[in-house]
């Protein structure tokens, strides 16, 4: 049974609603973390480490190398970069949530993109490797993601 208790905000309701209804209310990846970024953000500067296994492994099986371009779709607030090793890989943060573009850092090594996640403006053969940690499962379209990159 889904609860949906959001006391102070225009749709608070108490009790059950339907799994539509909760769908509903958050219908893409961009209007989850346009309403969730900020506390997601907060989240992560109290607890810096909670994820660190997860940066390291999926760094670690992306095989990143010196020199490389890396892609990090989607970015959410860029905590990918301080796990990248060594220092002089390239990374495009790709994010089409305004609450994460905004917290995401840019430095010399990386660049951030607010843009849909099916509509990229990252040509073929530019990345040598594309990343996603933990946020294409909440994609309206995952299949067309994929479809419309050919990296």
């Amino acid at each position: 049974m889904i609860y949906k208790i959001r006391k102070g905000q225009e749709d608070f309701a108490e009790g059950p609603v339907s799994a539509v209804t909760a769908l509903q209310m958050f219908s893409t990846y961009k209007d989850i973390f346009d309403k969730r970024g900020l506390a997601y953000h907060e989240a992560m500067l109290k607890y810096p480490h909670a994820r660190s296994h997860e940066f390291e492994s999926i760094l670690e099986q992306a095989l990143v190398q010196s020199g490389q371009t890396l892609c990090d779709m989607p970015s959410g607030g860029g905590y990918i970069q301080r796990f990248i090793q060594p220092e002089n890989v390239k990374l495009l943060c790709i994010e089409s949530s305004t609450a994460f573009f905004d917290i995401c850092a840019s430095n010399h090594n990386s660049h951030k993109i607010l843009c849909p996640l099916d509509q990229t403006p990252i040509s073929s053969g530019s990345v040598d490797a594309v990343i996603s940690l933990a946020g294409l499962h909440h994609a309206e379209n995952t299949p067309g993601i994929f479809r419309a990159h050919h990296f």
